[in-house]
């Protein structure tokens, strides 16, 4: 009985056959674990995750110098209203810029006419259930591209003048939007290139687009576009000032007749700004 009892009692965990057997096992399952963790912590990428060419990095607003004297304030007369920083202070003493006489007078920045058309076509897409990323096309120091940050919008904005992008820099920080626009150093064009400002006369167009997938180009490359499926960018809102686009070797019926070949049948003009809706 003593010897039966000894053949069959339970082998010990520390002998060498099922310590090593625990061991293989426990690293196995270590090794699944690790594997099966990396494979589905993102296994339904969002749609609107950007993969941006690796040619053009974003403006590093960190590393830039910082625009000075900081003159800013919010915009009156908006829904979701944001901050802006001046680029352009007028003649001190004598002619100050006129929001910097709004501001001794106690009243916010006049509100531009493109950050409340920015607004309005953002809600209007979002009660129809629609989504997509904003991207602003010359963007100056932000007026467009902050009114969609603060409505929680992605953004991407292209502008080609350092001080302009010093004031974005400004901008991004005074609205704690850092983490939705992303800024490009850079003109927009349908193909690689340099170019050369003689003389800043200005935002030559303003082109915003909504509803993945998103493009933008100046007007000087606008009839090179093919954007003619019918759920592609729904809604164009530029510039259309007459004397900056003959500047540019173009026109407004120029640009007019260009949009209704793609489909953009309805444009109506707001100020300076021609929308175009694609029916």
């Amino acid at each position: 009985m003593a010897n039966a009892w000894k053949r069959h009692r339970p082998a010990s965990l520390l002998a060498p056959k099922p310590l090593v057997l625990l061991l293989s096992s426990s690293l196995l399952l270590l090794i699944f674990f690790l594997l099966s963790s990396r494979s589905s912590s993102n296994p339904n990428p969002s749609p609107n995750t950007l993969i941006l060419h690796p040619i053009i990095k974003p403006f590093d607003c960190y590393n830039s110098p910082q625009s000075h004297p900081v003159i800013a304030n919010l915009v009156e007369g908006l829904k979701h209203p944001f901050l802006y920083s001046l680029s352009d202070l007028g003649s001190l003493p004598e002619k100050p810029h006129k929001n910097i006489v709004r501001i001794l007078k106690g009243k916010r920045f006049r509100r531009p006419d493109i950050s409340a058309t920015v607004q309005e076509v953002i809600e209007k897409m979002r009660g129809e259930g629609r989504s997509g990323i904003f991207v602003d096309v010359g963007a100056n120091v932000g007026m467009a591209s902050f009114a969609a940050a603060v409505m929680g919008v992605r953004v991407l904005a292209f502008e080609p003048v350092f001080e302009n992008l010093q004031r974005i820099c400004d901008g991004l920080h005074f609205n704690r939007v850092g983490d939705l626009v992303t800024v490009f150093e850079a003109a927009a064009s349908d193909r690689l290139g340099n170019i050369t400002f003689h003389k800043l006369v200005g935002r030559l167009d303003n082109i915003v687009l909504f509803q993945p997938p998103v493009q933008s180009w100046h007007s000087s490359q606008m009839r090179r576009l093919h954007f003619k499926k019918k759920g592609e960018a729904p809604y164009i809102i530029y510039e259309e000032d007459e004397r900056l686009l003959q500047a540019s070797n173009s026109s407004a019926k120029e640009i007019r007749d260009f949009l209704q070949s793609v489909g953009y049948h309805e444009c109506t003009q707001h100020g300076t700004d021609a929308h175009c809706i694609k029916k």
